[in-house]
């Protein structure tokens, strides 16, 4: 059984309104898809609106001078980056829907 969650999990979470993370976490502690609600592809409603994944990674070692996060409706950010921080291989993730 495969049960990494991919990366890209974020996008799918947006669009299907199914938290990922919740669920594999509920599954592993013993329950089952009917009792969250995802017995099937049926349970899980239709796809609403799109998503973009996007990551930033330095790719060289240096300080971040300048970083502002982007907001509005419907946005995600998954971040380890901020002003000052010197980092090495880090990534910003971004996912507006």
């Amino acid at each position: 059984m495969q049960s990494r969650i991919q990366v890209e999990h974020t996008v799918t979470e947006q669009v299907t309104g199914v938290d990922l993370v919740e669920a594999q976490f509920r599954i592993a502690a013993g329950e089952t898809l009917k009792a969250l609600g995802i017995a099937d592809q049926a349970a899980i409603a239709p796809p609403r609106g799109f998503a973009v994944q996007a990551r930033i990674t330095a790719t060289w070692p240096g300080v971040i001078t300048g970083y502002k996060e982007p907001t509005g409706p419907g946005v995600r950010v998954d971040s380890c980056g901020y002003l000052g921080s010197r980092p090495r291989r880090s990534s910003i993730r971004c996912s507006p829907s």
